[in-house]
């Protein structure tokens, strides 16, 4: 079996299902979708995945409307997946898809994010973030701080913008 990588396109394939035989293409159609494959061994701790997915689980894909994957994940078999983490994953892909943004460590929705360091024009900023931006001072390499996390310290380097929006109120 070949190996998925991030950016490849993910494969088409005709599965049994509950519904009937699918198409994978066809049938996510222009959704964001999280596929989860396993080998046909049943653990304990799959097993705990039927009640979050209705499947088990051992690795994942986040395919995104384009059909590309966008997130891989392997879990050992002794350790359960986070859900949680997955929407997160999902949630960050499409902010940053939309906007010209990227999110730092542990970034839930409605944390700060950080402005790309490609987006330097002033007029472009203003455009994209009318309720504003913290333009920290460029200093090579700096530290930025998730204010509501206050110990949590991310890298980052060269770009001195930091805007601070919920999802909803960056469109």
């Amino acid at each position: 079996m070949a190996t998925l990588r991030l950016g490849d396109t993910a494969p088409d394939f005709i599965q049994d299902s509950t519904e009937g035989k699918i198409s994978f293409h066809a049938w996510a159609g222009d959704c964001w979708m999280v596929l989860f494959s396993h080998p046909a061994d049943f653990t304990p701790v799959c097993i705990t995945g039927l009640g979050k997915t209705a499947a088990t689980v051992r690795s994942g894909f986040i395919i995104d409307p384009k059909k590309v994957i966008r997130t891989t994940f392997t879990y050992p078999a002794s350790s359960g997946r986070n859900f949680d983490e997955i929407l997160r994953v999902i949630d960050s892909l499409q902010l940053t898809d939309s906007h010209k943004v990227a999110t730092p460590v542990n970034w839930n929705d409605g944390d700060d994010v950080v402005i790309v360091p490609s987006l330097q024009d002033p007029a472009e900023l203003a455009q994209r973030f009318p309720k504003g931006f913290n333009a920290l001072p460029p200093r090579g390499l700096c530290l930025l701080g998730a204010a509501r996390r206050g110990a949590l310290l991310s890298f980052f380097t060269k770009n001195p913008y930091r805007a601070h929006h919920h999802r909803s109120r960056l469109a």
